[in-house]
């Protein structure tokens, strides 16, 4: 009886005492909150930005990025595209002249930079936004050098810093069908200008099957057996496609797309 008694009076002192018979459960640590409700880029975060070479953008990221009970915002950035620069608020680029300097798929070159923002004293909670790149390729000639002013693109209002005219992600590169087979796809539905639909497109290049209207292309690939037409049983067509500011026709944009027929045997025109 006397044990049993300095066990429990020990008990109640370890108890007093803060300590415990029973280990404490491990403390686990907090992972990253995906998407606190206050933790936000704000609508005027771009999705993508756009630049050419040889011409100076900048964006002021941190003016966008917003963190809870009147915090600090912290932003980083990582994959930089080389020559880039982020200080924490302005991301900055002057993209190089020269056509070896990026890889270019259809005069585009694309890049991803990942933004992280937290507030200043936290490093468990954050957001994170990927940015997409896209550098238009300069074409030099006689008299037109990179970097020179007057032979600026014009893609941007350089005013608001909102594209004027631009294609956005989901214009095709590549439009296919079969031969015989009739085919409308609406290219203004992946472009736009600032104000909303000032701009007018134009494409060079169609074959004579096909039209344009200003908005719908349309092509029924003839049917053919000629192998001069049908090289190893496609036929191909790039169009040079131009979407020009209607306010100011010095602000434009180019983007290049494949038509592409595939032959069938037999051809059924439909």
């Amino acid at each position: 009886m006397r044990f049993l008694g300095l066990s429990l009076v020990a008990s109640i002192i370890l108890s007093h005492c803060g300590g415990s018979s029973v280990p404490a459960p491990a403390v686990q640590d907090r992972k990253p909150d995906t998407g606190p409700p206050n933790f936000h880029f704000d609508g005027g975060f771009p999705d993508s930005m756009e630049f050419e070479q040889g011409y100076a953008r900048e964006f002021n990221i941190l003016a966008m990025a917003h963190v809870p009970n009147q915090g600090r915002a912290v932003v980083t950035a990582e994959h930089l595209p080389t020559g880039s620069k982020f200080d924490g608020q302005i991301f900055s680029w002057t993209p190089d002249c020269g056509a070896a300097a990026y890889v270019f798929q259809h005069d585009v070159a694309e890049f991803s930079i990942r933004f992280t923002l937290k507030a200043a004293g936290d490093d468990v909670q954050y957001i994170q936004r990927r940015v997409g790149i896209r550098v238009f390729r300069f074409f030099e000639g006689p008299g037109r050098l990179c970097g020179d002013p007057q032979w600026r693109r014009g893609g941007f209002d350089l005013s608001t810093g909102v594209p004027a005219v631009y294609f956005d992600r989901n214009f095709p590169e590549i439009l296919a069908t079969f031969q015989g087979t009739n085919f409308t796809h609406d290219l203004r539905a992946s472009a736009h200008a600032f104000p909303v639909g000032d701009m007018t497109m134009s494409i060079s290049g169609l074959p004579a099957d096909a039209s344009f209207d200003g908005q719908y292309l349309t092509w029924k690939p003839a049917c053919s057996d000629d192998p001069a037409l049908y090289v190893s049983r496609k036929r191909t067509a790039q169009l040079a496609i131009r979407l020009v500011r209607n306010s100011d026709p010095t602000q434009y944009a180019t983007r290049t797309l494949d038509l592409v027929a595939h032959k069938t045997t037999p051809c059924t025109s439909l």
